[in-house]
C-alpha cells in the first residue's frame, strides 16, 4: 500500500472514530465531555502520525460529519469549540519558545473557548441566568480542571508515541 493510500486511509479512520465517540456523547449525555475528549485524541493521534495538516483535515470532517449525523448540537459544540481544535492549538503552544508563552497561550485559548460554549448554550440550550454571579467561581475552577487535563493529555500523548504509533507505523 503506497504512503499516501495509507494516510488517507488512516485519516479517515481517525474521522470515523471521532465521530462515533461525539454521537455516542450525544446519546450519553452524562459522559458528554469525557467522550469528546476521547474523540479529540483521534485529532491527536492524526497530528502525531502525519502532521498538522491531517489533524485539520480529521478535526474539519469529523465536525462536518457530526453536525450531519449527531442529533444533540450541543456535543458537537463541545468538540468543536475545544476537544477537537485544542490538539492543534497545543501543538502550536508548545512550539513557543516560552514555556510560560505558551502555557498563557491555552490558558487563553481555554477561557475563550468556555466563553464561547457558554454563549452557545445560552442562545440555544438553557437559560444562563441560572449561574447569576457563579461566573467568578466557574472560570478559575474550570481553569485549574484545564491545566490537570493538559498535563494528563501530555501523559496520553507520550503513551501513543511510545505504545502505539511504532505499531501503526510498522504495518
Amino acid at each position: 500500500m503506497s504512503r499516501s493510500v495509507k494516510r488517507v486511509t488512516l485519516c479517515a479512520v481517525f474521522t470515523a472514530f471521532s465521530t462515533v465517540f461525539i454521537y455516542i456523547s450525544a446519546v450519553f449525555p452524562t459522559g458528554q465531555l469525557a467522550l469528546s475528549a476521547v474523540a479529540g485524541l483521534f485529532v491527536i493521534a492524526a497530528v502525531c502520525e502525519y502532521g498538522a495538516r491531517a489533524g485539520i483535515l480529521v478535526y474539519v470532517c469529523s465536525g462536518i460529519l457530526s453536525f450531519i449525523v449527531v442529533p444533540d448540537i450541543s456535543a458537537v459544540w463541545i468538540y468543536i469549540a475545544f476537544f477537537g481544535i485544542y490538539p492543534l492549538v497545543k501543538l502550536i503552544a508548545e512550539r513557543v519558545k516560552s514555556r510560560v508563552a505558551g502555557f498563557l497561550l491555552k490558558i487563553c485559548f481555554f477561557n475563550l473557548s468556555l466563553s464561547l460554549l457558554l454563549f452557545l448554550f445560552s442562545v440555544t440550550v438553557f437559560d444562563m441566568t441560572i449561574l447569576g454571579n457563579s461566573y467568578f467561581v466557574l472560570f478559575p475552577f474550570a481553569t485549574v480542571v484545564f491545566i490537570v487535563f493538559d498535563v494528563g493529555l501530555n501523559q496520553v500523548i507520550a503513551f501513543y508515541l511510545n505504545r502505539i504509533s511504532n505499531k501503526i507505523r510498522k504495518n
